[in-house]
């Protein structure tokens, strides 16, 4: 119990660090970890394992591939399509597109690609020409996450199946049907559109310069230099990177070395250089990402997440009514979802605890879990969640600039999730 509080202290100093702007992107993060190696509180193996994390080394690969992208002339054309939506307009059009674009990427990608996708598209965009870059792409990432495990198919029918299984498991015999999701789903996410379409505007209104790399000048040399057969080649991987992410379930663990596999036979074939791939391993957000993965799993293992998980429960009792029962859930599973960054942990954690507290006071459990798994895949708060982090990161936004935008958000979302799940099974 001793570490797990070791653990909590760590953590609050480390959001303290990130909200300060005080230190480079991925610093606080890795400085938690060593920390916590420091105290005893956690091996070196679990505190940096996040550096070999599934989703780290996809995100690494999948960044140098879209650099090389970003230098092919598909860009260009993709710059003057883009331009063409918004010519003549306020550039509301293009961001209405994109919003929707992310909303529809998001029933067959993950988080992490479909982010890097988004700030690959924005990159080709020119500075001063509609709303900027740096007011779109946090509320794009944000609707990465929003957007996400809405259409039941690929993971979303794990979370929906695991759901099923803790309220059959508490002695429930009605389970959460697939329309239900969805429909549960929908009006959230219609207002979540609305806020963007409104809200983008509290955000710097500046083209935020997007890392790919290299600079504007080498994007261009390299751009110059490249072969028809090596332009040709980058397309291929990139095509088949991004189509292997809509079948991860299919694929295991192939997924994440793809890009990796690509890399090097570009290599091979003097497409890329190993500067070019170092530049790309040591980029800011791999530290980021393989620090709050690191940190997630030490607060797995040290029984924080169910620690809270127990709190909560002791606090509610067993004389609770759905509305309250479901709304504390949703918003203490948004909270630890953003504090660990961990989507599936803390739908693990804390489903079947709003399950069973909701059995215990003779209530649907229906609703306290559906609104507790919907809301374990909405942190969009603070930068441990991989959308957000990768965000935040390329668009170098200041993370307590940020909340003006992602707190109302996800307090409104939250809120529309458990009035939603409340009025299905009420």
């Amino acid at each position: 119990m001793t570490q797990a509080y070791i653990v909590l202290i760590v953590m609050a100093v480390m959001v303290v660090a990130m909200i300060s702007d005080k230190f480079d992107f991925g610093f606080a993060p890795v400085a938690a970890c060593t920390i916590l190696v420091l105290t005893g509180t956690a091996t070196v193996q679990q505190a940096y394992g996040g550096f070999i994390n599934n989703n780290t080394i996809l995100t690494a690969g999948y960044i140098i591939i879209s650099s090389l992208f970003a230098k092919t002339k598909a860009i260009h054309k993709l710059q003057a399509f883009l331009l063409k939506i918004q010519r003549g307009k306020s550039g509301m059009a293009l961001f209405i597109v994109l919003l929707l674009f992310t909303i529809i990427l998001m029933t067959v990608m993950e988080p992490g690609p479909a982010t890097l996708l988004l700030c690959l598209i924005l990159s080709t965009l020119p500075a001063g020409s509609g709303i900027p870059s740096g007011q779109m792409l946090l509320p794009l990432a944000s609707m990465v996450d929003i957007g996400a495990r809405k259409v039941p198919m690929g993971m979303t029918m794990v979370y929906i199946l695991a759901l099923n299984n803790f309220i059959t498991n508490a002695g429930f015999s009605q389970t959460v049907s697939m329309g239900t999701w969805i429909i549960a789903g929908i009006v959230p996410l219609l207002l979540a559109f609305g806020y963007s379409l409104v809200a983008y505007k509290v955000l710097p209104k500046k083209d935020l310069k997007i890392d790919s790399g290299q600079d504007a000048s080498d994007d261009q040399q390299a751009e110059d230099n490249m072969k028809p057969w090596q332009e040709n080649f980058v397309y291929l991987a990139f095509i088949i990177t991004t189509i292997a992410m809509f079948f991860t379930n299919q694929l295991g663990n192939i997924v994440y070395v793809i890009p990796i596999v690509g890399i090097g036979i570009m290599y091979f074939c003097k497409i890329i250089s190993f500067k070019e791939i170092r530049e790309g391993m040591s980029s800011p957000i791999i530290y980021l990402l393989g620090g709050m993965f690191g940190l997630a799993d030490i607060m797995a293992a040290k029984g924080v997440t169910k620690m809270i998980g127990a709190g909560l429960q002791s606090i509610l009792g067993s004389h609770s009514n759905i509305w309250v029962i479901t709304f504390v859930f949703a918003f203490a599973a948004v909270i630890m979802a953003n504090l660990t960054g961990s989507n599936m942990g803390t739908t693990m954690i804390m489903t079947p605890i709003a399950v069973a507290v909701a059995v215990a006071s003779g209530v649907d459990p229906r609703a306290a879990g559906l609104a507790t798994v919907i809301a374990s895949n909405a942190a969009i708060i603070m930068p441990m969640d991989t959308a957000i982090g990768i965000a935040v990161a390329q668009g170098h936004y200041k993370i307590g600039r940020t909340f003006i935008y992602t707190i109302p958000l996800t307090i409104i979302y939250i809120s529309a999730v458990a009035i939603m799940s409340c009025i299905l099974f009420h």
